[in-house]
């Protein structure tokens, strides 16, 4: 990528890309193809590597003509190039509706709509050769089968249209045939990229799941890599990560349970412990995420071996919203695990980052978790919640919009008042005490108005039971 780089400022400086326009402009013929193809390839790398906004309406329409040749480099090349032309529009206008953003409006004013459509019209029409060429028993491996994988992976995450025609293709059986020969870990990177890429469900906007029954074919390659002891590079790893998350998040009712059976929650427990990427330990946290909300007993019971490590990450505020997500799914199991997580120090942590001055990532997870335990737990647990501060730093937030959170907190408060109130608990108290502190029955008093039901039906109770004093 360095050397791209460099040649790419050397051929800007020196006024080549003029030159290599005019190459390409002329017809195509068989005496020009070769030097016309060196020429595209070149433009090609400029644009992947470069900037090309003061020549964009010259080359792309080269790029999408070239993108017709059945010369696999020239066709992968340009496909590329298109795809990070149209990536950086995209991303580009996203960055135009987030606030304090800095954008480069040169590149937003560019998009066309004419030639966003040609692009896209050129990405699905390389489809059908793209998956020809990988399946060519004449092509140079060492070069072609790198190429054609990396385009088809990027392709694959333009459009989830897309990527359900390139599965129709039957891609996914070709690259795990692939993926059981004999390659280096360097091309078993852009194998189970592609892979992982085939199983995304799309962007967030614009959800729509690949076929669980056909994109699970490409579960006993990530598996194979996970495990895997020894390896050249962390991108497959990444990878593979990547796609088991997007399986587990795939809506089929079999997905999870897929997963489970094929018997790699102990090894990303492991995997946590273990000093690996952001991207590793977040795609990992995610997973058993998943799979502890479908109530899976190994996910507890690989608590001891990665519980203190999430406690570590919560100390250098790392992974937020991830830990938290998976200690709310934790704290739903059993007043074993919720032991765990209040003996192993969790709830200091989640308290402190309630108590944040500011909204911080997390926060809605951790609120869930302290009032699980509330709520579910034995009166020790309770307690010891309650002596650590719990109730002032629910009460902050009586007065969120998020209605279900709401609900949460007023039925762990309703939970701690009635058991001060109780003849079985009469070493509890403060409690009622704690609220007043707070202004939380000023709150809840409030709540009243809350058009919710059940929020009004809650603040209602709590009211009436214990401050109809007030």
């Amino acid at each position: 990528s360095t050397l791209y780089i460099i040649c790419v400022c050397i051929y800007n400086q020196f006024g080549f890309v003029p030159h290599l326009i005019k190459i390409v402009s002329q017809d195509t013929s068989n005496d020009n193809f070769e030097m016309q193809k060196h020429a595209i390839i070149t433009l090609s790398n400029i644009v992947i590597f470069g900037n090309i906004q003061e020549i964009k309406h010259l080359v792309v329409p080269l790029f999408v003509r070239y993108s017709n040749q059945d010369d696999f480099m020239v066709l992968s090349r340009t496909i590329n190039a298109l795809f990070f032309y149209e990536h950086r529009l995209v991303d580009a206008s996203n960055l135009e509706e987030e606030e304090g953003k800095e954008v480069n409006v040169g590149i937003v004013e560019t998009l066309d709509e004419a030639m966003i459509l040609e692009i896209e019209a050129a990405f699905e029409n390389s489809i059908p050769r793209l998956c020809g060429h990988l399946t060519s028993t004449s092509r140079d491996l060492d070069i072609c089968l790198v190429e054609i994988l990396g385009t088809l992976a990027n392709v694959t995450l333009y459009s989830t249209v897309l990527r359900d025609k390139i599965i129709d293709h039957g891609t996914i059986p070709i690259v795990m045939e692939l993926f059981n020969a004999t390659y280096p870990d360097e091309d078993i990177d852009y194998m189970v990229r592609i892979l992982a890429n085939l199983c995304f469900l799309g962007q967030p906007s614009a959800e729509i799941p690949p076929n669980f029954d056909i994109v699970k074919q490409t579960l006993p390659a990530f598996i194979q890599v996970i495990k895997k002891e020894e390896r050249m590079t962390t991108n497959n790893l990444t990878y593979a990560l990547c796609g088991l998350k997007y399986l587990c998040e795939n809506p089929h009712p079999e997905s999870v349970s897929t997963i489970i059976q094929a018997g790699i929650i102990p090894k990303l427990s492991e995997l946590i412990s273990e000093d690996n990427d952001d991207t590793i330990l977040s795609s990992i946290l995610c997973i058993l995420s998943r799979i502890c909300f479908q109530n899976n007993q190994l996910v507890v019971d690989g608590f001891h071996i990665y519980g203190f490590t999430l406690l570590s990450f919560l100390s250098e505020g790392i992974f937020l919203k991830e830990i938290c997500t998976l200690l709310c799914c934790l704290s739903k199991h059993s007043t074993s695990i919720q032991s765990c997580l209040i003996d192993a120090g969790f709830i200091p942590w989640l308290i402190r980052l309630l108590n944040e001055p500011n909204e911080t990532t997390g926060q809605k997870e951790a609120i869930e978790s302290i009032t699980n335990v509330i709520i579910e737990g034995t009166i020790d647990q309770k307690m010891s919640l309650v002596r650590q501060d719990c109730i002032p730093a629910l009460c902050r937030f009586l007065n969120h919009r998020d209605e279900s959170l709401l609900i949460a907190i007023l039925r762990a408060l309703q939970t701690l008042l009635a058991l001060e109130k109780s003849e079985t608990a009469a070493t509890v108290n403060g409690i009622l005490e704690a609220v007043v502190h707070t202004g939380g029955h000023l709150m809840i008093e409030e709540l009243q108005t809350c058009e919710n039901e059940e929020v009004y039906e809650l603040a209602r109770g709590i009211l009436e039971g214990c401050f109809s004093s007030e």
